[in-house]
């Protein structure tokens, strides 16, 4: 299958009817330059490979559930997308030669953007921890640019731009308020940050943990919550080179952009219009289930599907030390029972072909999970010449499955539920990858 650059369609950045808050510039001055970071629209995607395009499966048809999946459901991922809240957080990536001795120490990542001193080290974040007693999602939140107040999205930009909200006072109650923040005064503009965004939908959060060298959110695994994390790529010469083709033009000007980063991005970099754009991945697989009776004797139906999986857990979105301590979910709870839904009802399950039941369900990584499927079986026969038309029978069965690489984060795997009935069943799967970077042409509007 030929693959090429998703295709997108500029816009004028208009956001009708939003609050646009013009006085905002956290300590700097109107001279510096607009913090502008954006995200990897296709790393927000996956595509199905050619390999399993003819088994694929309907993808939950919920406007708040499910992964944003512009293939198989192109309405609902633009209804999804449209609506998407995205946080982003920025720290000092190292220790910098300096006069002054708080750039001389590690960055440490309990402070959240404030007065200068805690700047220097977050320079994008909440303001504060709770409001009103409520956790918040720490990290400044941002929603696609080219989206509408009522939740549509008219177009979008080119290089996946977004916008930078106020949630300094920020509930879902109260209208969205544009605020533009800033890059470090020129005096520190040889200090370079890492960009780090994440994505978890409706997921309940209990908490998070601010350590001087990460960032934790304890949140919630319900199955139906897709969870994306990620940060911005470090800058290498040859990424000046190919992608900033004309504000970077000069030798010497890369060269002091990655040596006064430290490979991350700074001041200087933003003068020669170098901003970071993010990179978000999947933390979860996932799974769907197709279902095929063996037996053309019975009737058999579906009444359930379980999956075994963790439901809680950490999840890591911004570290100091990126070679050691990977983005992304640890520290798992004890693994429960998790219902596929939907779908299911007392028609029989076809014989002649392998066709969707329930839900598709979002898990994290694991080498292998318990699958249970209640199984109803109808006509039993009572005796061996006999059948009888009420005789009803239900019965859990239970299978591992196991992948031989275990089953990954970012990818699809479809499960085929073979039944026998109430005795035996047995599943294979495929798997397809949720890539990032070279999808299908996709074409948003009409």
């Amino acid at each position: 299958m030929v693959m090429t650059a998703t295709l997108w369609q500029s816009c004028s950045g208009s956001y009708p009817d939003l609050t646009y808050v013009t006085d905002v510039k956290n300590g700097e001055d109107y001279e510096t330059y607009p913090l502008s970071p954006s995200l990897n629209i296709n790393s927000l995607l996956y595509a199905t490979s050619s390999g399993v395009t003819s088994k694929a499966v309907t993808p939950i048809d919920k406007e708040s559930e499910g992964p944003l999946d512009p293939q198989n459901n192109y309405e609902n991922f633009k209804k999804r997308y449209a609506k998407a809240r995205f946080y982003l957080l920025a720290y000092r990536k190292s220790v910098v030669t300096d006069d002054e001795a708080m750039l001389a120490q590690q960055p440490d990542f309990t402070k959240l953007m404030g007065d200068e001193d805690d700047r220097l080290n977050c320079l994008l974040s909440t303001e504060r921890t709770y409001i009103s007693g409520v956790t918040q999602h720490i990290g400044k939140l941002a929603i696609p640019q080219g989206a509408t107040k009522d939740g549509s999205l008219a177009t979008l930009s080119t290089n996946g731009s977004i916008y930078l909200l106020d949630n300094k006072e920020w509930e879902d109650n109260q209208d969205y308020k544009i605020q533009t923040y800033y890059w470090n005064k020129k005096k520190y503009e040889k200090v370079g940050y890492n960009f780090f965004a994440y994505y978890i939908n409706k997921a309940n959060v209990y908490g998070f943990e601010k350590q001087n060298d990460c960032v934790k959110i304890d949140l919630e695994l319900n199955g139906k919550n897709d969870i994306m994390v990620g940060n911005a790529p470090e800058l290498t010469e040859e990424m000046l080179k190919n992608e900033y083709t004309t504000s970077v033009t000069e030798d010497e000007v890369r060269k002091n952009i990655l040596t006064y980063g430290d490979g991350a991005y700074s001041t200087y970099g933003a003068v020669h219009s170098v901003e970071p754009k993010i990179d978000l991945k999947h933390a979860l697989a996932y799974l769907k289930f197709r279902a095929k009776q063996m037996d053309d004797a019975v009737k058999i139906s579906i009444q359930d599907v379980q999956v075994t999986a963790c439901t809680r857990g950490k999840l890591v979105v911004a570290a100091r030390d990126l070679k050691n301590t990977k983005l992304g979910l640890t520290e798992l709870s004890e693994p429960k029972d998790i219902s596929v839904n939907a779908y299911l009802s007392e028609e029989a399950i076809s014989t002649e072909e392998f066709k969707e039941v329930g839900e598709g369900i979002l898990v994290p990584p694991a080498d292998s999970y318990k699958v249970k499927v209640l199984i109803q079986q109808t006509h039993v026969k009572t005796t061996v010449d006999d059948t009888d038309p009420k005789g009803i029978m239900q019965a859990w069965l239970e299978v591992d499955c196991t992948p031989e690489k275990g089953f990954e984060p970012g990818k699809i795997y479809v499960l085929d539920l073979s039944v026998y009935g109430t005795t035996a069943i047995k599943i294979t799967s495929d798997l397809e990858s949720w890539k990032s970077g070279t999808g299908t042409v996709i074409q948003l509007f009409d």
